[in-house]
């Protein structure tokens, strides 16, 4: 039995202090541009095996959180992702959904 993995997003992020949107039963959550509230959670490692110098490989297995109707579907999404991690601590990942 093969696993499938299908593009899911892409992302290019600007790390900067969390933005705090409402608190729910399970916690705080950040929002879409369209208003959606999604939850997004993840473990993972970074590549450090050059020791702490930038860039470094992140390797991540997101799970998601949604009560939106417009994004339930990625309330039965299992993902995976690689990202790199600059000096500027801007971020650039890959998510894919497994199957």
């Amino acid at each position: 039995m093969a696993i499938d993995l299908v593009p899911l997003c892409t992302l290019r992020l600007q790390l900067k202090p969390p933005i705090q949107v409402n608190a729910g039963p399970a916690g705080t959550r950040l929002q879409t541009a369209d208003g959606a509230i999604i939850f997004v959670q993840y473990n993972g490692r970074m590549d450090t095996s050059q020791g702490l110098r930038f860039p470094m490989t992140a390797y991540v297995a997101p799970v998601f959180e949604t009560g939106d109707e417009r994004y339930e579907w990625l309330n039965r999404v299992q993902a995976v992702g690689k990202g790199i991690l600059h000096e500027d601590l801007s971020l650039n990942y890959e998510w894919y959904e497994v199957r």
